[in-house]
């Protein structure tokens, strides 16, 4: 049985903050290529449906989160700004954990402070395990399969927040899709409600 204040734990690429559009323009700086956001998925990168190599995707995400000029073209995700406040001043004990790590973690948190997310911000390190930093979480939400799957027996309650770029991801047992903030905290509710 839950109490008032649940444990919330949700990640910040895709899910706090889209950085697929960043992405974009990285591309098109760095490498002179012209990518759609589909292609700028980790899955098509590594799968060789991206023009974008695995080695110029990591210079990609190593120009992007250590570079703090990057950060003032990075926008909320829909609805992520109010929802993780609303769920803060509600008593929720609200958490991200992120892959990032380092100076790239450090950035994201002071870009959320800027947003006015206060919240402690965990990081993992890229494509490590998040189960550590959601242990008591009842609620995960990330876009990428990769972090979610290690939670199935750990965290109940886990999302996969949907984009077009994470589409082809069957999700079976291991999550369930949701489609936005308004979701989400409609499926909080709904947890909170029923325990």
């Amino acid at each position: 049985m839950y109490t008032l204040a649940m444990q919330l734990g949700f990640d910040f690429d895709g899910v706090t903050a889209y950085t697929e559009r960043i992405k974009q323009i990285a591309a098109k700086r760095l490498f002179h290529k012209e990518v759609s956001i589909n292609e700028l998925f980790i899955d098509a990168v590594t799968s060789g449906k991206s023009p974008i190599t695995p080695a110029e995707y990591a210079q990609i995400l190593t120009e992007l989160w250590s570079n703090e000029d990057w950060y003032d073209f990075l926008d909320p995700v829909q609805g992520a700004i109010e929802s993780i406040r609303s769920l803060v001043e509600a008593g929720h004990d609200v958490r991200i954990v992120s892959g990032r790590d380092g100076k790239a973690l450090n950035l994201a948190e002071k870009w959320a402070l800027k947003k006015g997310i206060d919240v402690p911000f965990y990081g993992v390190g890229y494509r490590a395990s998040k189960k550590d930093a959601l242990e008591g979480c009842v609620l995960f939400v990330d876009d990428d399969l990769h972090y979610l799957e290690p939670l199935v027996d750990s965290v109940e309650h886990r999302y996969l927040f949907s984009w077009p770029y994470n589409a082809g991801q069957s999700t079976g047992k291991i999550a369930t899709r949701i489609h936005g903030w308004t979701e989400i905290m409609q499926k909080i509710e709904e947890i909170h409600t029923s325990h």
